[in-house]
């Protein structure tokens, strides 16, 4: 299996994309998902005994901050949603930190917002801020180390610590991150994501309310984010289809588009 970076999709079809390439490699890996499976699935111990503990306050977006104003509070969900990539390393976040990936990322973006200063540059949720931030400070508010262990090669019993591993993975992965976004959004003159977020919402709402189809919010959303912040570019080439998740997009649209404008984005579970 390869995976490479297919092209971006045609202005105004970024929701279509994601359902049809879905689809197409689903029914090219002959993957059948039906109603009835997903129904036993969900009614299964595995869900019933096992997951019985998260909700909406335990893994949602129910947050225990006090923000300053609602643009602030919808500049850290977005960068949440942008930093949502740890589930390859849940089982090395649980064996550091004691947290799955999903409240690892939450308890690292908490402190960046706690930990941040006032002025740009210590804003660690502002653009310039986001732009200069190091590893050493991720793996402080992560928690996780930015070495591993290793026999020293000449002297019996001793050891050394070397750079790597998972943490130093995560870490380098996070700070490309952040620093790649907050130097577009100093490019572009956005003080920080929520700004760039926010203008998409009201371009989104906007036209919706235009053509008199509320459905295309979502979709304008979703390509402005993908569009302009590489961090939110899902997608791959599998076996030489082109697939697109939009998964870090999609969870921001889901969360902060109305309902009645992400028909499109929601129906894509049941195609």
């Amino acid at each position: 299996m390869s995976f490479r970076i297919p092209p971006l999709p045609p202005s105004g079809r970024f929701v279509q994309y994601v359902r049809e390439s879905s689809r197409a490699l689903a029914q090219a890996e002959t993957i059948t998902i039906s109603d009835t499976n997903i129904e036993r699935l969900l009614l299964s111990s595995a869900f019933t005994d096992t997951y019985h503990r998260i909700s909406a306050t335990s893994h949602g977006l129910a947050l225990p901050l006090n923000f300053p104003s609602p643009l602030s509070e919808l500049n850290l969900l977005s960068i949440l949603a942008l930093l949502n990539i740890a589930s390859g390393y849940r089982v090395h976040l649980h064996r550091e930190t004691g947290r799955g990936a999903w409240d690892s990322i939450r308890a690292f973006v908490y402190g960046l917002y706690l930990s941040s200063a006032a002025d740009d540059e210590g804003d660690f949720l502002g653009a310039r801020g986001m732009q200069t931030l190091s590893e050493v400070k991720i793996a402080e508010l992560l928690g996780v180390s930015l070495y591993i262990e290793r026999q020293h090669e000449g002297i019996q019993g001793l050891t050394v610590g070397q750079v790597g591993g998972p943490g130093w993975e995560l870490v380098q992965l996070l700070r490309t991150l952040l620093n790649e976004t907050g130097k577009i959004l100093v490019n572009g003159g956005y003080p920080n994501l929520g700004s760039f977020v926010a203008e998409a919402l009201k371009e989104g709402e906007r036209a919706a309310r235009e053509k008199c189809d509320p459905t295309i919010a979502a979709d304008i959303v979703l390509e402005r984010l993908v569009r302009a912040i590489p961090g939110f570019q899902d997608m791959s080439m599998v076996n030489n289809q082109r697939v697109y998740f939009n998964h870090m997009g999609g969870f921001f649209v889901h969360a902060h588009v109305p309902s009645s404008q992400r028909s499109t984005v929601s129906r894509r579970r049941s195609s």
